[in-house]
């Protein structure tokens, strides 16, 4: 019987020590489902009227052939939505950039006259941007991207929650 007893206390002390493990595991394993589980349709966007128009620009200069990529990741379900305009500055191309960016349903700006370089091309696209606003949402907000990168599916959506809570200045 003394035996049966000292196997109960360890069987205590065994749970003792290894419940708060247990416990911990058990709240890591709940918030990994969690996060794994897909977003409701519309949850979280709280906040996002805010933001009415998001345009998009890409300077680009010879990028035909990742510029593709960049303009398809656009195209996610979440992103596509969010996005007003898409402005591709095609910037001394010597390749088929323009025509990519046309393909990809961006519109082009064609650069091939004045100082070469990104620079120069993020201010004819914003000259271009502020330009052809009339008309469009007093609100704007310009998404500058590489041309040769890509995008999560909800890139955008995540610019625009994080824009929404930033309150712009006004004169």
């Amino acid at each position: 019987a003394a035996g049966s007893g000292k196997s109960a206390l360890m069987i205590v002390v065994m749970t003792l020590l290894f419940l708060p493990l247990m416990v911990g595991w058990g709240f890591w394993l709940l918030f990994a489902v969690m996060a794994a589980m897909p977003e409701a349709e519309g949850a979280g966007k709280e906040g996002m009227e805010e933001v009415l128009a998001i345009d998009v620009l890409i300077p680009a200069h010879d990028e035909e052939m990742l510029l593709p990529g960049l303009l398809r990741s656009l195209e996610g379900r979440r992103n596509r939505s969010l996005i007003d305009r898409v402005v591709v500055v095609a910037d001394h191309c010597v390749d088929g950039t323009a025509q990519a960016a046309r393909d990809g349903g961006a519109v082009v700006l064609e650069r091939s006259e004045g100082p070469r370089g990104k620079p120069a091309a993020l201010r004819d696209g914003l000259a271009y941007l502020t330009e052809t606003a009339h008309g469009l949402a007093e609100r704007r907000a310009v998404v500058i991207l590489d041309a040769d990168c890509t995008v999560s599916e909800n890139f955008v959506e995540e610019m625009a929650r994080a824009m929404s809570r930033v309150s712009p200045t006004r004169p």
